[in-house]
């Protein structure tokens, strides 16, 4: 079936709901409003926002059969591929061939859009949220994409990966080219978060249960305040992760739990700290979610992107990475000087501004509409490369 109006495949193997998808709709949400975009997912409901940002938008069905969606290598995780892989050309026969296909997570993770991409005939657009594993495949694949967005974070594994098939210049080089452009997640005017309340107070955090997102260093930092803070987690479980997890939610005083909860919007607006405990951040979406609602953020002394962007005690409080005890005392500062959560939270506001996703994608949206144009122009897929 054509259809009449340009074509967006947007491709999620993934069971978990984590920052790569959200960070996927606020760029999906710049697309002019009559493409449309088709999300093919096993998890229709992580999309929903995409859905309030855009009318011309559905979801499109995966189904993996339980012992494979977890395989991660060997002769399974290229069995899963394939099953996914004969799956997409049964669904371009239904809903016509897209002008471009963005696999949001990994190469690794997306490697069964690589799979039929000659068939498609269609530019190919590759997100990196997160470090990619050292692998021949990804590396192959990785030379294959027509358009590659990277954080800034991921570009020593992306060079580690590539150096697999070339000299670690030449894959310096690589990421050089015209085709290849770091990514800036931003915050789409659509999902803009709302200011915290007046009468707000208390401590926010928000991430998955997996094992680096250090849940268990927040419990253990607020076993150790002198005096109690309300504390509300908000958190994540992992369907079939192989990573570590941790046990949520524990039986403590002064502590809310909600498990992936709906208005998390509104439950951001009522706290006024923002506590993350993740370890290396690759961007912390969370985060800036938190400052651009003018929570005061509270992050690790890392060397991750907000460490780096942001300054103790003007628009952040910086504490010693896996280090509960001193979590603890600058969450007791910030308890006896609620004026400086106020302040520190406003410049953090200030800050938000300037992570907004009509600028930050802009350069990536005219590289992913130039791909589109030339693909209809020729009949081909796009090669900048």
């Amino acid at each position: 079936m054509k259809t009449s109006t340009p074509l967006v495949w947007v491709f999620d193997p993934i069971d978990f709901h984590g920052g790569s998808k959200v960070a996927t709709a606020h760029l999906l949400s710049q697309l002019p409003r009559h493409y449309q975009i088709r999300v093919i997912t096993s998890h229709a409901k992580h999309w929903q926002t995409l859905a309030q940002a855009k009318s011309n938008y559905q979801c499109m069905s995966l189904w993996q059969p339980k012992w494979l969606r977890s395989c991660e290598q060997g002769w399974r995780y290229f069995a899963r591929h394939l099953f996914l892989a004969l799956q997409l050309l049964w669904l371009r026969l239904l809903s016509g061939r897209p002008e471009l296909c963005v696999a949001a997570s990994g190469p690794g993770v997306d490697l069964a859009l690589y799979l039929i991409a000659p068939l498609l005939k269609c530019p190919l657009v590759q997100c990196v949220h997160g470090p990619v594993a050292t692998s021949n495949t990804i590396a192959k694949a990785l030379q294959r994409c027509d358009l590659l967005f990277y954080l800034a974070a991921t570009k020593a594994s992306l060079i580690e990966c590539l150096s697999l098939r070339m000299t670690e210049q030449q894959a310096e080089i690589f990421l050089a080219q015209e085709h290849c452009h770091l990514m800036q997640n931003g915050l789409s005017s659509h999902f803009w978060p709302r200011a915290n309340h007046d009468d707000a107070k208390g401590v926010l955090w928000a991430a998955s249960l997996l094992k680096w997102k250090g849940l268990s260093l927040l419990l253990n930092a607020a076993k150790q305040l002198p005096t109690p803070i309300p504390f509300t987690v908000c958190y994540i479980r992992p369907q079939s992760s192989q990573l570590e997890v941790e046990q949520a939610p524990v039986n403590l005083p002064y502590f809310q739990w909600h498990e992936n909860p709906a208005e998390l919007d509104e439950i951001r607006a009522q706290h006024r700290i923002f506590v993350s405990t993740s370890q290396q951040e690759p961007f912390g979406l969370s985060i800036l979610e938190a400052m651009a609602a003018g929570l005061c953020p509270v992050i690790p002394d890392d060397g991750a992107w907000w460490h780096q962007e942001l300054r103790h005690g003007q628009n952040c409080i910086v504490y010693q990475a896996n280090n509960p005890e001193d979590l603890a005392k600058q969450l007791h500062y910030l308890e006896r000087h609620p004026d400086k959560q106020i302040e520190i939270g406003q410049a953090a506001q200030q800050v938000a501004q300037q992570y907004r996703a009509e600028v930050c994608y802009r350069p990536l949206l005219m590289k992913m509409l130039r791909a589109m144009v030339w693909q209809h122009l020729i009949g081909g897929r796009y090669a900048a490369h």
